[in-house]
């Protein structure tokens, strides 16, 4: 049998490349064979070369076998500058997912999630009350070494913070009480507000974002020498693990 022959061209009128997939998907029957002149193309962008490719998964999908002709150097570098999976076929996305599908996929995700918890529960539990009595007893020097690092450290920036916000805050106060004669009560407002609202938040922020991703960087998943054993462990580096 032979080929169906299509010529490509940027000319006006001509069969460009849109086009060009629409005429070969129609007219190509399928266990048919089809050759694409790309002679008019000696250069490809991305855009362009991802369009053949699409051409070629299409035509597979109809049994049909697509082919390139005439392909220069630099149309081939196009074709290397994409990702590998454009081929691949697509999978199902979630709109098309049916009613009964979408629940059991958020159903099993939320027995993955309940799972982790689960899991990290039960590794701080067992690090707390059964771990020390299995000759695994808490190193209160690095327990203590880590209390520092995380509170005592941290109070520095956590003061510094605080300052800043109470100042902005009693500037703003300032100028909407005075106007109601009240700006004898800016101090009372500053240090309520402070000491009981924004200072656990700021610290809790302070914690989380400083000492946390802090202990992440530690951690042994984040590759560091938490989880080293002594022989392969640098010089200068310690495990922070807590639990001989």
């Amino acid at each position: 049998m032979n080929p169906l022959v299509f010529t490509a061209s940027r000319s006006v009128g001509g069969l460009t490349l849109p086009s060009l997939r629409e005429q070969v998907l129609q007219g190509a029957t399928s266990g048919s064979h089809v050759v694409v002149n790309l002679k008019e193309y000696p250069t490809l962008n991305s855009l362009e070369a991802a369009t053949l490719l699409r051409l070629v998964l299409e035509g597979r999908k109809q049994g049909v076998e697509i082919r390139f002709a005439h392909v220069s150097q630099q149309a081939r570098q196009a074709f290397t500058g994409l990702e590998a999976g454009i081929l691949k076929e697509a999978t199902q996305t979630d709109a098309d997912l049916s009613p009964v599908e979408e629940v059991g996929e958020q159903t099993l995700e939320l027995v993955a999630a309940g799972r982790q918890i689960l899991e990290i529960v039960g590794e701080i539990a067992h690090g707390l009350f059964i771990a020390p009595w299995r000759g695994r007893g808490i190193k209160w020097d690095r327990t203590v070494e880590q209390i520092v690092k995380i509170g005592v450290e941290g109070v520095p920036i956590v003061t510094f913070l605080s300052f800043l916000i109470g100042a902005v805050l009693a500037l703003n106060a300032a100028s909407q009480l005075r106007q109601f004669g009240a700006a004898i009560y800016i101090a009372n407002l500053v240090g309520v507000s402070m000491s009981r609202e924004m200072a656990p938040l700021i610290t809790a922020i302070i914690v989380a974002g400083r000492s946390g991703s802090a202990i992440t960087a530690e951690s042994p998943e984040a590759g560091t020498t938490a989880a080293w054993p002594p022989a392969t462990r640098p010089a200068g580096k310690e495990s922070t693990t807590l639990v001989s």
